[in-house]
């Protein structure tokens, strides 16, 4: 398969959660190393586009509670937002979001200054650097 489909389910949930409701792209950067970053875009038909590194993975999209991802190959991926974090705690004013499932017991942090919106896990078991939250 080469990428964990489940790790961009879940950090799928969480940006498209904290970016505003019209962004049309929303984008993690990773704190280390600014040429590498998650790109999500938002299409007319409700689905994201996904892009790592430049690199086209698939559609997302909410389904409910549950995240869908589509490859145009095979059956959708389905990941229950309940079994990827506490989705009581997945709000677009979170400060932390407890992780679920294989990803537990990580805790994403969110932090927000003036125009950035930092996303961190202390253990780095799930986030092994921060994460730059960036809409449009």
């Amino acid at each position: 398969m080469g990428f964990d489909y489940a790790f961009f389910a879940l950090l799928f949930a969480v940006a498209t959660t904290l970016a505003p409701a019209d962004a049309r792209e929303v984008t993690l950067v990773n704190s280390a190393h600014p040429d590498q970053s998650l790109v999500w875009v938002r299409g007319d038909d409700a689905r994201w586009a996904l892009t790592v590194n430049g690199r086209e993975v698939g559609h997302f999209r909410r389904d409910g509670s549950t995240v869908v991802h589509e490859t145009g190959q095979g059956e959708p991926d389905r990941f229950p937002i309940a079994s990827l974090l506490d989705p009581a705690a997945l709000r677009p004013d979170a400060r932390r979001v407890p992780a679920r499932g294989d990803f537990a017991p990580a805790v994403i942090s969110i932090e927000r200054e003036v125009g950035v919106t930092r996303l961190s896990d202390a253990s780095r078991a799930l986030l092994y650097v921060p994460l730059l939250l960036q809409s449009r």
